[in-house]
């Protein structure tokens, strides 16, 4: 199925959740059905269209989640993962437009160097956002699992600089991997400098937040693709061959892989 034919059949599916729940409202028959519970919208943003329709149903996710405190209605990583990935496909879709000269150019279609710049811009905005929200969450005391901003959410917003065409691509790209590394070292993203045991407690490594090979590869390909002038490409080869002997020497903790990389 395509992408628009699988947005028709989950709306259809929420609709008639939606009917099924208002016709059994006044009966005692227990409805364990919710168009409103966080695997359903995952479902629609993860089809949308665009990455703007995929924005408008994260935050109705939020507003709703906000007004009614119920958790199954609270969006989580995957919701933000999904949304950003429609922004690095955004960034391929105005490139087709781009090299395609039957097509005429219309207020929708940006060119391709405006499109990286919204696509990274908006993707770092969701990552704080989702931080932000991990954050308040967690220290009201609510379950935060599935809500943590971990390697996963870091990995989407590195793919989306590599879309790109931004300038200092690699130097952000890099900056992600960095402050990954540096937050598996802070027990549950809170920190903590080791002078003391409460400190020495806060720095065990927190798993969810360790790179992967992934992860340092991203940087490299950023690096690889960087397009501009010499001296962003001389940068950016400064900074391939920075994180290339850094991964061989990286400890297994920050490269998820057991060990240096040969």
């Amino acid at each position: 199925l395509s992408r628009a034919q699988k947005e028709q059949k989950i709306n259809q599916l929420v609709e008639f959740m939606k009917e099924y729940q208002n016709a059994n409202a006044s009966t005692n028959v227990d409805i364990d059905i919710d168009p409103n519970h966080h695997r359903i919208k995952n479902l629609q943003i993860k089809v949308s269209k665009t990455p703007m329709d995929a924005e408008l149903l994260l935050f109705q996710m939020i507003d709703t989640y906000q007004k009614n405190g119920v958790i199954d209605h609270r969006p989580n990583a995957a919701s933000f993962i999904s949304t950003i990935l429609l922004w690095k496909d955004s960034i391929s879709t105005s490139n087709k437009r781009r090299v395609n000269q039957n097509e005429t150019p219309s207020s929708s279609s940006l060119p391709i160097e405006d499109a990286s710049a919204n696509a990274t811009e908006r993707s770092v905005q969701l990552l704080d956002l989702l931080t932000e929200m991990y954050k308040l969450e967690r220290d009201t005391g609510k379950n935060v699992d599935d809500l943590k901003p971990d390697v996963r959410v870091y990995n989407a917003v590195q793919s989306v600089y590599m879309r790109s065409t931004v300038k200092n691509k690699a130097r952000e790209t890099k900056k992600l991997l960095l402050k990954l590394i540096s937050l598996c070292h802070q027990k549950d993203g809170r920190g903590g400098n080791g002078d003391n045991e409460d400190d020495a407690a806060d720095s065990a490594i927190d798993e969810d937040y360790i790179p992967g090979i992934r992860q340092w590869n991203n940087v490299l390909n950023a690096c690889v693709y960087t397009t501009g002038n010499q001296m962003e490409k001389k940068e950016a080869m400064k900074i391939l061959v920075e994180t290339f002997n850094e991964m061989r020497g990286a400890a297994p903790t920050q490269t998820g892989a057991g060990g240096t990389i040969e």
